[in-house]
């Protein structure tokens, strides 16, 4: 009867993986190009609680003078309106960022909420301005 050695297990070195990580991840923060919004200059109402628009959403300006702007284009309200119908036809997730001046009349931002809901849009916030 022939007795078998012990064999030593196989070990697996970590450190090339582990450096390919940290490689990995150095590269893709270096290549990534972080999305920053120009600031237009709104003075959006206070209040205590409030979230940040998602990547998906479509944010609508409202300037004091009562000017309608969508990723800083100015437009009428027929142009948001048509805007409104091909951006929200093709994403039914999409929400709705308001962003209206404090001093903007009550009468504008109806319009514009008039207009959303006709487009049985839903999924609409109001922007505010964090303590």
């Amino acid at each position: 009867m022939q007795i078998r050695k012990k064999r030593e297990g196989v070990q697996l070195d970590m450190t090339p993986l582990i450096d390919m990580m940290f490689l990995l991840i150095i590269f893709f923060l270096l290549a990534t190009s972080f999305q920053t919004y120009k600031n237009i200059s709104v003075r959006l109402p206070s209040a205590e609680t409030g979230e940040n628009p998602s990547n998906q959403a479509i944010i609508i300006t409202i300037l004091e003078d009562g000017t309608i702007m969508i990723d800083k284009q100015i437009v009428s309200l027929s142009e948001l309106n048509s805007y409104i119908i091909t951006n929200h036809l093709n994403s039914t997730s999409t929400s709705i960022y308001i962003n209206a001046d404090k001093m903007v009349s009550y009468e504008m931002i109806i319009k514009v909420l008039d207009l959303l809901r006709k487009n049985s849009i839903t999924s609409i916030s109001l922007g505010i301005k964090p303590y």
